[in-house]
């Protein structure tokens, strides 16, 4: 199997010699930095103008110049993955930029979009919790779903699929269970992505403290 997800790409047989990475993210970019420091030519194919879009550009602009200096990455931002077919020896992958149709040949190709949370086929329909089409649930300021004694915490609820948001939800909502007026404030949450240089942020970007 040469399409594979970030489970996948942490239990291959072998250090590919060439990786491509759809999606710029975090999990594209901290396993794209992986295989890059063991001397993986990686391609990374980003549909969004830059990479690590939830950080501000000065920073995710400093973990960009420093895969580029390693000489064995290349980043395209604002670029479409139009399809993926397999060969005899890897696959071959090809994305939209400008206007333009280009290809490029892998052993792997990691994909770290479009995951969707796992909350099919477990009775959340039959009980009436509301999910958007996507599978979110969604919550109030204490993780209560619209059912009013089940709560939601995680990947599973609208943000950044983080752990530590993950186990600051599970305290409010256990909290609010046990009948504190406890309740949700993101903006002390801090993010952290594991490239090379790290990055780590906390509160507002400028953009969001401007608006």
């Amino acid at each position: 199997k040469r399409v594979i997800n970030s489970t996948g790409a942490l239990s291959l047989p072998e250090i590919p010699k060439k990786l491509v990475v759809i999606g710029g993210g975090y999990i594209g970019m901290e396993l794209g930095t992986a295989y890059a420091n063991f001397g993986t030519e990686v391609t990374v194919v980003e549909a969004g103008d830059e990479i690590l879009a939830g950080f501000e550009k000065a920073m995710s602009s400093v973990v960009k110049r420093a895969l580029q200096k390693k000489g064995n990455v290349n980043i395209h931002t604002k670029a479409m993955a139009k399809g993926v077919e397999e060969t005899e020896t890897g696959v071959k992958v090809s994305f939209e930029v400008k206007g333009e149709i280009q290809t490029v040949e892998a052993d792997y190709v990691l994909v770290t979009v479009g995951r969707r949370p796992n909350t099919q086929e477990i009775g959340l329909e039959q009980v009436g919790v509301k999910m958007t089409d996507r599978g979110i649930i969604e919550i109030d300021e204490q993780c209560r779903t619209n059912v009013s004694n089940i709560y939601a915490i995680g990947d599973i609820v609208p943000g950044p699929p983080l752990a530590h948001k993950a186990s600051y939800e599970g305290k409010v909502a256990v909290e609010a269970i046990s009948g504190h007026a406890s309740a949700i404030d993101y903006i002390g949450i801090p993010a952290v992505c594991f490239t090379d240089p790290e990055l780590a942020s906390v509160g507002y970007t400028k953009k969001q403290a401007e608006e």
